[in-house]
């Protein structure tokens, strides 16, 4: 009688059947690229502020935002307003949830203790306006979100609601 022999291969996590695994990583997506071009950084250098993805940091924080000119991320200092009012979880305003939107030196703007989702509004001079439904996320007691507008005379050409987590543009307290 013949006896049957079970002969069972394991391979480890470090090597695939005799060759090394490859870490996987993940695509990198278009407007991750497209804000790396635009902020002149690398991807991830600056995380979509705009809330598609989790509700933001549990940490509390000031958040100081500044409006960039796209490409050579130079200051827009004035002909510029900013408003916000804080968003529920479904992405609508709170009944009085108007924030105070303080402008100081250099066109930093302040949003003391902001909340975990909230609405900023841009209103342009001469260029128009438009609105940004963000994501706070916290690196620090003070974060600075950025605006980086292609056109402030022209808003239809676009703009990007940004962290920026390196601090690169980051403000004072």
């Amino acid at each position: 009688m013949a006896r049957a022999r079970l002969v069972v291969l394991v391979c480890g996590l470090v090597m695939a059947c005799g060759t090394a695994a490859q870490v996987w990583t993940p695509p990198v997506q278009q407007r991750d690229k497209d804000i790396a071009a635009e902020t002149g950084g690398q991807v991830g250098d600056f995380p979509d502020a705009v809330m598609t993805g989790p509700a933001g940091t549990e940490a509390e924080c000031t958040v100081a935002i500044r409006v960039m000119k796209a490409g050579s991320m130079t200051s827009i200092v004035s002909g510029v307003k900013l408003t916000a009012v804080t968003l529920d979880e479904h992405g609508h305003p709170v009944p009085g949830g108007t924030l105070t939107v303080t402008a100081g030196v250099g066109g930093v703007w302040r949003i003391r203790n902001a909340p975990v989702r909230f609405q900023v509004a841009d209103s342009f001079d001469n260029g128009g306006g438009g609105r940004g439904w963000i994501r706070r996320q916290c690196w620090g007691s003070v974060s600075t979100l950025l605006l980086v507008v292609h056109d402030p005379q022209n808003l239809g050409k676009g703009a990007d609601w940004v962290w920026d987590k390196n601090r690169k543009y980051a403000v004072g307290r």
